[in-house]
């Protein structure tokens, strides 16, 4: 994958101005403090773990860079995928450190709205390689005191963590950060079913256009509300990627993953296993999340296998989404459509075995090209693999 460029100015503050609670992301940061910068020496970037982890994946996603800049560049253009990342929102990320998963102090604070036109100018240019800035939208949901609810920024790391799992698999997609909860373990039941949580996050994802939501929790009871919003998102086609079990393998339903149209995801082990106890539905994938090798996930917060292994799987449908319009780019009006259906099938045929353990060295069957002495053809692969 190709590695995050830094940047030469050194970062500033710089509130523009707020439209309601909603943020549209464009430049700088506050320079991290020096604790921050001991803790970051020694970590080693997510380009370094998944060329170790998924070596012909990490080949393949260089060549999917290659091929996406060239297409923005012809008259055909390319379309990001948008992918909304409902959690505790986003810490903010130093220009230098975007891939190395540090977390920014609470104090810190991004400048807020990009106008109309510099978003139009933006859709041109060549693709920025920080995760900053493709975050295009964010809003909180979360209803408290804190003047901070009233943006999406938060103290806790764990929306962040997820978004740069989601960043590091598919590099080109845009990112949407709705913040349901103030930390992690805020994502309860008593949280969505308030007026301002998850649902109406749900909707939001669904008026910004997005393509795929990911959602790394797991919640014991449901809302009718949550279970409308869900209904629609999969009315409109929207890819959603759900934790089936938040790590408790009492859990037996964990929504929103428990709603039809969804795509449950579940965490195991690299042999595909999922954890004693954990009984599966049937239409789960099963995805390994090593979190003990992700520097991202080095912190004193409870992360569980499973929200990472739904991050994981929401990059990867992302990936799936781009590769797919890739594909079909010489086609008249194409558009991306049944998003859900996609993704599921793709998945489903990435694990190919009947078991729905989903592994990112067979992506698009990548393993198969690498194994037969072939060198990585990423025009063959979309041709082959990706046309339905």
């Amino acid at each position: 994958m190709k590695r995050l460029r830094e940047e030469e100015e050194s970062p500033k503050l710089d509130l523009k101005r707020r439209r309601g609670d909603e943020v549209d992301i464009s430049t700088p940061l506050q320079p991290t403090s020096e604790a921050e910068e001991e803790r970051k020496e020694k970590l080693p970037n997510l380009e370094e773990i998944w060329e170790k982890l998924a070596p012909e994946f990490s080949k393949f996603t260089n060549k999917y860079w290659d091929l996406v800049q060239n297409a923005r560049s012809e008259p055909r253009g390319y379309r990001p995928i948008r992918i909304a990342i409902i959690d505790t929102g986003m810490l903010e990320i130093r220009p230098d450190t975007d891939n190395r998963g540090v977390a920014a102090t609470d104090r810190q604070q991004l400048d807020t709205l990009r106008t109309d036109e510099q978003q139009e100018h933006l859709s041109r240019r060549p693709i920025d390689e920080t995760l900053r800035s493709r975050i295009k939208a964010g809003r909180s949901f979360v209803d408290d005191d804190d003047a901070s609810s009233q943006q999406f920024l938060a103290s806790d790391a764990h929306g962040t963590r997820m978004a740069k799992i989601i960043g590091s698999i598919d590099p080109c997609c845009d990112l949407y950060i709705a913040r349901v909860a103030s930390r992690r373990s805020g994502i309860t039941y008593e949280s969505v079913a308030k007026a301002s949580s998850s649902y109406l996050a749900i909707r939001w994802a669904i008026s910004k256009g997005v393509d795929v939501i990911s959602m790394s929790f797991g919640l014991r009871d449901k809302t009718d509300e949550l279970e409308d919003a869900c209904r629609e998102a999969t009315k409109r086609g929207i890819a959603m990627l759900c934790s089936a079990h938040e790590g408790d393998i009492n859990l037996k339903h964990a929504y929103p993953a428990r709603f039809c149209g969804t795509i449950p995801i579940m965490a195991c082990d690299e042999s595909g296993m999922v954890p004693r106890g954990n009984k599966k539905l049937g239409n789960e994938f099963a995805v390994h999340a090593p979190v003990e090798i992700f520097p991202v996930l080095n912190c004193n917060d409870n992360v569980s296998p499973s929200s990472l292994a739904t991050a994981i799987a929401a990059g990867l449908g992302s990936l799936i989404l781009s590769c797919h319009q890739l594909a079909h780019r010489e086609e008249e009006n194409v558009e991306q459509k049944g998003q859900s259906s996609l993704a599921r099938y793709y998945l489903q045929k990435m694990a190919g075995d009947g078991s729905n353990f989903v592994q990112p060295d067979r992506f698009a069957r990548i393993d198969r090209c690498i194994n037969e002495g072939g060198e990585i053809d990423i025009q063959a692969i979309l041709q082959t693999f990706f046309r339905v």
